[in-house]
C-alpha cells in the first residue's frame, strides 16, 4: 500500500486490445456465424411466412365471397391459424439456442468459433485425447531408475550426465528428472556440448567428453539397446526412458504422471453418451494399461 509516495503508471495498450476484449470479440464473431440449421430455418421462413399470412388473409376474405359463411367465425379461424402457425418460434428458437450454448461454453472457458462447430459437436462419434496435461495433471515424478551393471557403473556420474542433458530439454519430463537428481545432491553440469534434439526419439549431447543418449523405445531400438533390457525389470510408470552411449546400453528410468481426478468421470460420461474415446500415446505398455483402467479409453 502506497501512502506517502506516488505511482507512475504507463499505459501500453488500449482496453480494446486486452485479453478479455479479444475473448468478447471472439464470442461475438462466433455468435454471428450461422450453422447449417440456422441457414436452413432462415431460408424456410422466407417462404413459410408469406404462405401463412396469405392463408390467414384468404380465410378472412372467404366470408366476403361466400355470404353463407359467418364473418366473425372465419376471422377467428384466420387468427387461430396466424397465431398457431406463427414462424416466430421456429425462426428465433435456433439462433437463441445457439447463442445460449456459445455463451455457456465461454463462461466455462471454452471458446467455440461458431454455431456450425457447436452443431458439429452433437454429431461426434469418437474423440481422441492427448495424454500429458489433458487426461493427466502434467506434473511428472521419477518412480524408478535402473542400471544394467549397477556394480560396475558409477551411478552418480550417470545421473549427473542425465541431469545435464535434461536441463537443456523443454520436455515436461525433464523438470522431474533434474529435480530427482538434485534431491540426490547432483547438480547439472554447465559443460554440455553438441546438444541435439532427436525428433520423435529423445536427446543427445556430449558431457565430460562422453556422448550420452536419452530417449524412448524408438531410440532404444535404433541403437540396439532393446535386446539388453533385462526381462526381470519391473519398470513401473507411465513413461519409460532409456539412456546410454552409442555403443552401450546403461539403464532406464520410469516417470509417472497422475491422472486428473475428473478424467475418469468425464470419459465415463462420454461413453454413456455413445461416444468412443481414444488416447494418443506412444509409451510403455504399463502406461497404456494404466489409462485403460480409467474405463473409457481404447
Amino acid at each position: 500500500m502506497n501512502l506517502t509516495g506516488y505511482l507512475s503508471v504507463k499505459t501500453v495498450a488500449l482496453a480494446e486490445e486486452s485479453t478479455m476484449a479479444r475473448m468478447a470479440k471472439l464470442v461475438e464473431e462466433a455468435q454471428s456465424q450461422r450453422s447449417s440449421t440456422e441457414e436452413f430455418v432462415q431460408k424456410f421462413a422466407k417462404y413459410y411466412t408469406p404462405v401463412i399470412v396469405l392463408a390467414a388473409i384468404a380465410m378472412t376474405l372467404a366470408p366476403l365471397i361466400d355470404r353463407s359463411l359467418g364473418f366473425r367465425k372465419w376471422v377467428y379461424k384466420a387468427l387461430v391459424v396466424l397465431v398457431t402457425a406463427c414462424p416466430c418460434a421456429l425462426v428465433i428458437s435456433t439462433p437463441v439456442a445457439t447463442a445460449c450454448g456459445l455463451a455457456h461454453a465461454a463462461k466455462t472457458g471454452l471458446l467455440i468459433k461458431g454455431g456450425r462447430y457447436l452443431e458439429a459437436l452433437g454429431k461426434l462419434k469418437a474423440i481422441a485425447f492427448d495424454k500429458t496435461g489433458t487426461l493427466t495433471e502434467g506434473i511428472f515424478r521419477v518412480v524408478d531408475v535402473k542400471f544394467v551393471e549397477s556394480e560396475t557403473i558409477d551411478e552418480e556420474k550417470w545421473l549427473s550426465w542425465i541431469a545435464s542433458l535434461e536441463s537443456r530439454s523443454s520436455h515436461p519430463m525433464s523438470v522431474a528428472i533434474v529435480s530427482y537428481c538434485r534431491q540426490k545432491g547432483l547438480e547439472p553440469s554447465a559443460e554440455v556440448k553438441d546438444f541435439d534434439i532427436l525428433e520423435g526419439e529423445g536427446i543427445c549431447g556430449v558431457v565430460d567428453n562422453h556422448k550420452v543418449y536419452i530417449g524412448n523405445v524408438r531410440l532404444s531400438n535404433r541403437l540396439g539397446w532393446t535386446e539388453y533390457v533385462p526381462d526381470t525389470w519391473d519398470i513401473r510408470g507411465a513413461t519409460v526412458g532409456y539412456f546410454g552411449t552409442e555403443e552401450k546400453f546403461v539403464g532406464a528410468f520410469s516417470v509417472a504422471d497422475s491422472s486428473r481426478p475428473e478424467a475418469a468421470e468425464a470419459l465415463d460420461n462420454l461413453k454413456t453418451g455413445g461416444i468412443y474415446t481414444f488416447i494418443l500415446i506412444f509409451s510403455h505398455t504399463s502406461s497404456q494399461q494404466s489409462f485403460k483402467r480409467l474405463g473409457a479409453c481404447q
